[in-house]
């Protein structure tokens, strides 16, 4: 009897090859390797023959043309806006002439790149593919007179960025005219070029505009050309040294233009300012009419009673962020009576006494605190609930992990959380608290020196982190927690490890659970090098950028070509 003689379609008397070719089936050559993933053309016949018996074909891969057919444009246009990154749209750009298309008629997508300029011979070329282009976010390097009359600028553009702009004034104002959409504009100064600031500027208006950046060093005066020409100004961000005049009173020129925009200005951020011995501040916060709700004030010195002042006049802020004034607990008393609306506080702090302050402060969705005291107390937020609170950051505190579950029990809705604490708090019972937060989407953790015996008091597989997208670790961790914490991370994308005591060995074993890892950091890792990088090319298919920095076995590493960005820092070892 013939074997095959139940199979439809065979014979007994038929031989092998052409029993193979009525099923259409292909035998393998002699010498040719049996690939699981092997087919030849499109209509490659589903079965094969091989070594090892018959094997099912893959089915063969869709062209991008045809998935046009399969799906409308509106439902592709909605899948790129909400699930893919500007990385991953420049791959989608170069799948086919339909998919460059509906990302380059999206205005929401196209919000997302940016065209830079740079400096050199190669600007006015830029300049011209500026004019031209249908982006809407530009920035552009060394603005000459000779590339501003050339051409128009598109109107699509709604972001410009300008740094180091070798134009007057005049220019720069007739320039901005012809921009109808825009509204953001940022403007890096140069000190030592005379910008004619005091010429008779063109009447024009810049109705759209809503934000404003302004690095000017010590060109204050550089206010001027946009007083009065803003109507629907909402943003204020200024980085400059205010200038005393002979004949008028200190930063006059400041002033003069908030009073110009009290009625739409909203959000002000200002870098650099001397507030110290002046009352510039209270000033501000006096004008009639200007109601802040964002107020900034970095690298800025600034009088207690004129934090004060702000709150007294501005009750309608709602976030307030100082993090370079020491603040004691009577002013955060006062900020916690003042701004009943208050939703985002960040400041820094010599006490640790914060439950009550902050039950006065219902409305909390982010919290920064900064520690600057010099004794060892522990922070107790134990007490404190509050279900609105979505963001939570301290630095400097001593934390014990039985306070922080209890706190995280009466406030469960984090979804970012940032702690950077000394070594008062295992990294092992920390991470079993932090997973007790089921919304937790980002988490961030650095100690210094090495943790303390763990308390063990629940098992770290116990705490689930079901939602987190990004974990960042700064401190001396071993291999087994961070196996342990990495096997509870199904959804990770985002991972960074700086310090951390893995080899590469350990990397074999961590490896397994970086399968959705889209972006990966590596930072002083003393005893993990190329092998572990090429492991983490091999096994991480969904990998877009890849950063390592100050890893001494990396040695002279040059990154192989692929559609990974790797960026690459050598080690540099200083020896005092």
């Amino acid at each position: 009897m013939s074997p095959h003689r139940n199979i439809p379609g065979a014979s007994g008397h038929s031989s092998p090859a052409s029993f193979c070719s009525n099923l259409g089936v292909r035998r393998l050559e002699w010498g040719e390797h049996p690939n699981l993933f092997y087919y030849k053309e499109p209509s490659t016949p589903v079965f094969e023959l091989t070594t090892f018996g018959l094997r099912v074909q893959p089915p063969p891969a869709i062209p991008p043309d045809a998935m046009n057919h399969i799906l409308p444009d509106e439902i592709l246009r909605q899948t790129f806006e909400q699930f893919l990154t500007p990385f991953q749209l420049k791959s989608v750009r170069l799948v086919c002439r339909d998919w460059n298309r509906l990302v380059c008629d999206s205005a929401k997508l196209l919000d997302r790149y940016r065209i830079t300029v740079p400096a050199g011979g190669d600007a006015l070329g830029g300049w011209q593919h500026v004019t031209t282009s249908r982006y809407t976010t530009v920035q552009v390097w060394n603005l000459t007179v000779g590339m501003v009359p050339s051409v128009p600028l598109a109107t699509t553009i709604r972001i410009l960025r300008l740094v180091n702009p070798w134009i007057t004034a005049r220019q720069l104002v007739g320039m901005l005219g012809c921009l109808p959409n825009l509204v953001h504009l940022g403007v890096v100064a140069v000190d030592n070029f005379n910008y004619e600031l005091y010429e008779t500027m063109p009447a024009v208006h810049l109705d759209s505009l809503e934000s404003l950046n302004l690095n000017l060093g010590v060109k204050d005066e550089f206010l001027c050309i946009f007083q009065g020409i803003c109507p629907r100004l909402k943003g204020l961000q200024v980085n400059m040294v205010i200038k005393k005049y002979l004949e008028a009173p200190y930063g006059t020129k400041l002033l003069e233009f908030i009073r110009s925009t009290r009625n739409t200005l909203v959000d002000v951020w200002f870098n650099g300012i001397e507030f110290r011995e002046e009352s510039l501040l209270r000033d501000i916060a006096a004008i009639e009419g200007l109601k802040l709700k964002d107020v900034t004030l970095t690298n800025s010195f600034i009088r207690p009673s004129d934090i004060v002042h702000l709150c007294q006049s501005q009750t309608s802020i709602e976030a307030l962020k100082l993090p370079a004034c020491n603040i004691g607990s009577e002013i955060l008393t006062l900020i916690a009576t003042h701004l009943p609306n208050l939703n985002e506080l960040k400041v820094q702090t010599e006490i640790v006494a914060l439950q009550h302050i902050l039950s006065n402060l219902p409305r909390l969705q982010s919290l920064m605190m900064r520690y600057a005291g010099q004794f060892n107390e522990i922070l107790n937020l134990s007490a404190w609930q509050n279900p609105h609170l979505l963001h939570l950051n301290l630095d400097g505190f001593f934390l014990t992990s039985t306070t922080l579950l209890t706190f995280f029990k009466r406030s469960p809705n984090i979804q970012t959380l940032k702690l950077y604490f000394h070594s008062t708090t295992c990294a092992y019972d920390l991470f079993v608290v932090a997973g007790q937060l089921k919304e937790l989407r980002r988490l961030t953790v650095s100690f210094t020196g090495l943790a303390p015996t763990p308390i063990h008091f629940m098992d770290i597989s116990l705490s689930p982190f079901r939602k987190l997208r990004q974990l960042e670790i700064f401190g001396e961790l071993y291999c087994d927690v961070l196996g342990e914490l990495l096997e509870n991370c199904p959804l990770l994308q985002d991972l960074n490890l700086t310090r951390c005591l893995i080899t590469d060995d350990d990397m074999l074993l961590l490896v397994p659970f970086m399968k959705n890892l889209t972006k990966l950091s590596f930072g002083y890792l003393q005893a993990v090098g190329v092998s572990s990088y090429q492991l983490v090319m091999q096994r991480c298919p969904k990998l877009e950028t890849f950063t390592i920095a100050n890893c001494p076995l990396f040695g002279h590493f040059v990154p192989q070509q692929s559609s990974v960005r790797v960026n690459y820092q050598p080690y540099f070892h200083t020896s005092y």
